[in-house]
């Protein structure tokens, strides 16, 4: 259920609700259950109703002459014109009138109504009038009014057919949503926060516990769901920051007022959290709050969380490395404690690489080289899951190629971990292993930039020649792999051997334009040697590009595009042709992609061009696929048959013969081609109504 849809549904029934009177509110009593307030009591789920009370002590109910005359009034006139009434009343009542109206009310309602009847005040910074302040009761059913649309998310997510289980498909099971619940929740909470201050230093809501409000929310989510439905388990409902800032806030103040400081009041957010089941607290919410506190209230939570380290409070702080406690305790004891900050970060290495970070710079800063290599060793073996037998050899194989994705701020890291151990290789003497670690520092972050990478092996210093031919075999199966999508030590793709060779002869110069030309005419061949299975169309093939097409087909698409970009001609020859093997290679590595077409115009690859055109001018046909292994959908097949006709059109036209005698009942065959504008041949079922 959107934000939105919650929004509407409140207002939906605030239309349809009568204001209760005065007597049928909630009164603040403290020590009573603390249950969130609210007035439609007969409709709200269990967590959020209370027993009614009177909201303004002393208060009475409605004299019988009011109550008389307001069912009259119900009984003869429309909303609208009880509204105009209404106003209209007010209005014409002069001074000692409106004295006398006011004393006749509760002295709450008398207040705000006060401001309300007064002139409108004109904002020097606005022509619109400037909004009257709410009165206390207009908070209070705001309040009661945003603790409904709370309880009405909490009980939609145990509704089978509520806003927040969805179904795929017919065939797949339904399955709960708890991001959507926590998003709506949050929207709320954010208005809840608006009115808190209003609340709490009115005392509104005396009585109200947000702590119990979460727990009774955990008994409460996915209540009622079947058992085929996923209840949400396996996925906690996160809740936001604005819902988890309100219940800092709240209990915050209500700890202060009982005279509970920091340590003790995040003692009971930390029981809380564990207690809960269902629910997550929000972490950025949780440290800005910490954050907030003075440095005395931090030195005293430090203090209470080390007395407390073994305890099963306070002990994931210690003895992990994810989460916001984890987090805060290694801030609190990098400003405080720095031996424990390096023991706890130490410790927790295996689990977050990047705790390595700063014991490393302080083991640098103070020349203790042995000790940074010791961790460094131990961050890389975290972030690669080796065990204590693996070790990743620099001077053998490049770090990007272990790694099977990294993001932007990963790779920040992992280069500043290399450099670090740059300098603690430069600190012991071992020149070899700083060589490797600057060319490592360079894949890191410019594996696909050929030309960067060519001139980082070129700097490599000449005695360690072993080293750098080691990496550079390596950088090489990099390239080749990513660009033809194969794992790692996969197997060879056919027709593929000129990517090898094309990174061979960039490194050669232009003497390895030979070595580059000779490749494209072998893959060439090859393909006209090699039985050619016919490609898929692009939504049969998942993960794996090579699934749907043939191998030849990835890397010939991959080549021919390449060159053709040196001197571009197929693309405008042939344009369905093109398209086609666009298809066929995503060209998702776009700084790859660029390298490859540099070296190509480099190594005089627009010669080869008039070589790729005949190439696809004879096989072309050879990869349409056959229609006789195919029901239903031909469109794949009539799409590679148009692109022929584009190239070859005699053929093109051979083709569309064979299927004439070999597939004449197959209708749909023939109207994906009569779609492409071929001539439907003689004897093919249903021809006239094909043409017309």
């Amino acid at each position: 259920m959107s934000s939105r849809a919650v929004e509407q549904t409140r207002l939906e029934r605030v239309s349809t609700e009568s204001e209760p009177p005065s007597s049928a509110r909630p009164q603040d009593n403290v020590g009573a259950t603390s249950r969130p307030y609210c007035t439609a009591y007969d409709t709200l789920p269990p967590m959020v109703q209370r027993p009614r009370r009177s909201s303004q002590k002393g208060s009475s109910a409605p004299p019988a002459e009011e109550e008389a005359l307001l069912r009259r009034l119900k009984e003869a006139l429309s909303d609208a014109e009880i509204r105009r009434v209404v106003a209209s009343a007010v209005l014409v009542l002069d001074g000692p009138s409106q004295k006398r109206l006011l004393a006749r009310l509760a002295p709450e309602t008398a207040a705000a109504l006060v401001p309300a009847l007064a002139p409108p005040r004109k904002d020097a910074r606005s022509p619109k009038p400037a909004p009257v302040a709410a009165g206390k009761g207009k908070v209070r059913q705001e309040w009661d009014r945003l603790w409904q649309d709370w309880a009405h998310v909490v009980d939609e997510s145990g509704a089978e057919h509520g806003d927040y289980v969805h179904q795929d498909a017919d065939w797949e099971a339904p399955y709960l949503d708890p991001y959507s619940i926590a998003n709506d929740l949050d929207a709320i909470a954010s208005r809840i926060r608006g009115l808190m201050p209003r609340v709490i230093a009115e005392g509104i809501a005396s009585d109200f516990s947000f702590a119990q409000a979460i727990r009774e929310m955990d008994d409460a989510l996915y209540a009622g769901l079947p058992d085929w439905i996923a209840d949400g388990s396996g996925e906690p409902c996160c809740l936001g920051r604005e819902a988890t800032a309100c219940l800092l806030e709240w209990e915050w103040t209500v700890a202060q007022r009982e005279g509970r400081d920091a340590a003790a009041f995040l003692d009971d957010i930390r029981d809380l959290e564990t207690s809960l089941k269902k629910v997550d607290l929000d972490d950025q919410a949780m440290t800005t709050f910490v954050s907030g506190l003075s440095d005395e209230q931090l030195r005293a939570l430090l203090a209470s969380m080390e007395r407390q380290r073994s305890s099963p409070r306070w002990a994931d702080a210690f003895t992990h490395a994810h989460g916001c406690w984890p987090g805060i305790l290694r801030h609190l004891f990098k400003r405080w404690n720095p031996t424990r900050f390096a023991e706890i970060s130490r410790a927790n290495i295996a689990q977050d690489w990047t705790l390595a970070l700063p014991l490393v710079a302080s083991a640098v800063k103070r020349k203790a080289f042995a000790e940074a290599a010791t961790i460094i060793d131990e961050a890389l073996r975290a972030r690669l899951r080796l065990d204590e037998t693996k070790r990743w050899n620099p001077c053998e194989e490049l770090l990007v190629q272990q790694l099977s994705r990294y993001g932007e701020d990963e790779g920040t890291k992992l280069a500043t971990l290399l450099r670090r151990w740059w300098e603690t290789a430069q600190g012991q003497g071992q020149q070899d292993l700083a060589a490797a670690l600057a060319l490592q520092i360079t894949a890191l972050d410019s594996a696909e930039d050929g030309e960067r990478m060519l001139d980082a092996f070129r700097a490599f210093p000449p005695q360690f020649h072993p080293i750098r031919e080691a990496l550079f075999a390596n950088w090489r199966a990099l390239i080749v792999g990513r660009t033809l999508d194969i794992w790692r030590d996969g197997d060879r793709v056919a027709c593929g051997d000129w990517v090898s060779a094309l990174v061979d002869a960039a490194r050669a110069g232009p003497g390895g334009a030979a070595l580059f030309h000779d490749a494209v005419r072998a893959a060439l061949e090859e393909a006209r040697a090699v039985r050619v299975a016919t490609p898929q169309p692009m939504w049969s093939q998942r993960w794996n590009p090579h699934q749907g097409a043939t191998e030849s087909l990835f890397a010939l698409a991959i080549l021919t595009r390449d060159l053709d970009a040196t001197a571009p001609t197929l693309k405008g020859l042939a344009p369905k042709l093109w398209k086609l093997l666009a298809a066929e290679n995503h060209d998702v590595r776009k700084r790859l992609a660029a390298t490859r077409r540099r070296w190509c115009k480099f190594l005089g690859g627009e010669s080869l061009v008039p070589e790729i055109v005949t190439f696809w001018r004879e096989n072309a046909v050879r990869f349409v696929p056959d229609p006789g292994s195919i029901t239903g959908d031909y469109s794949h097949s009539a799409d590679w048959l148009a692109a022929v006709r584009e190239i070859n059109p005699k053929a093109a036209s051979e083709v569309c013969a064979r299927w004439a005698a070999a597939y004449h009942r197959k209708r749909n065959l023939w109207r994906d081609l009569a779609q492409r504008n071929f001539s439907i041949p003689p004897g093919v079922r249903g021809s006239r109504e094909l043409e017309g």
